[in-house]
């Protein structure tokens, strides 16, 4: 990592909306560098590649894997991720779902009783499900964390092995109608569980060792890729450790931290979810100019 960056805060977080911002943090950041890109390509994906390491392993569920279940994978694996596919007008949306320990060991009993066997299977590690097939077969390149909110069919897979996707989606898809599970969510007011979206299929890659800022996260796969390259990942923090070197902050959703953050004098460099990145030198704080960024304007 170079010189000029090794006392930055990189944060990690959920879609900024800038205009939802405080107008104290607003205005801190008028002397920002603000660069907008595609929301398709993830806030740890764009920090990887400012820092110089491999962002393609964000799309291996083999790099959870890692995390999740404490060791690399000695087969082919793919990431399960429950989800609910909302009937909309035209359109099926997809939208992520949370899933108890509890849960999960009950999705994937009924999973491996139903479609278990014919070399693939279900399992639990950690709080993902995955699954591990003998040989491998088309998925999706989309972690679910990226297309959570959006229509899922321009995130298929395509061309050899997409009609076998779409074939085991749908026996995915009818094993899960009407599950018992589904009963207790909705007595509960959550949404059901009426797929799985399937997504970074492939086996384990080692990267060469690199040295990465420390990263404060609870991110499984964020995690397990720190992992990979032997650097240090922490629990999650919404301020920088005390020592002053560089450090990874994921905050999700805490637009307030931003605010902590920009008072700490450190330069912050945020990627969002919704495609911003804003580089926040601390020194400009002292400027006696400042940029107009639309993107900064409060909502209407």
């Amino acid at each position: 990592m170079a010189s000029s960056t090794t006392n930055y805060v990189f944060v990690l977080t959920g879609p900024i909306g800038l205009g939802r911002l405080d107008e104290r943090s607003r205005q801190r950041l008028r002397h920002a560098r603000l660069a907008a890109g595609s929301g398709l390509v993830s806030p740890a994906a764009r920090l990887l590649k400012t820092l110089g390491a491999d962002a393609d392993l964000l799309s291996r569920a083999a790099t959870r894997y890692r995390e999740d279940a404490d060791k690399l994978a000695d087969v082919w694996v793919a990431a399960a991720d429950p989800v609910y596919l909302e009937p909309r007008l035209d359109h099926l949306c997809l939208m992520a779902q949370a899933v108890d320990a509890d849960e999960r060991t009950a999705l994937v009993d009924h999973l491996n009783d139903h479609l278990g066997g014919d070399g693939w299977s279900f399992v639990v590690a950690g709080s993902g499900i995955y699954l591990l097939a003998d040989a491998p077969f088309a998925t999706s390149a989309y972690p679910t964390s990226l297309i959570d909110g959006l229509l899922p069919n321009q995130y298929l897979p395509a061309g050899d092995g997409a009609d076998d996707f779409r074939r085991r989606l749908a026996e995915i898809e009818m094993c899960l109608h009407e599950h018992p599970l589904n009963d207790r969510r909705q007595q509960r007011g959550a949404r059901v569980i009426n797929s799985l979206w399937l997504w970074g299929g492939g086996t384990a890659l080692m990267p060469e060792p690199k040295s990465l800022p420390v990263l404060c996260s609870d991110d499984s796969l964020r995690r397990g890729l720190w992992t990979l390259y032997g650097a240090e990942a922490r629990g999650r923090l919404d301020s920088p450790p005390a020592d002053g070197a560089a450090c990874v902050l994921d905050i999700g959703d805490e637009l307030q931290a931003i605010s902590r953050l920009l008072d700490t004098g450190r330069p912050v460099m945020l990627f969002s979810r919704d495609g911003m990145t804003i580089d926040a030198s601390g020194a400009g704080r002292w400027r006696f100019w400042s940029r107009r960024h639309v993107e900064l304007e409060p909502p209407a």
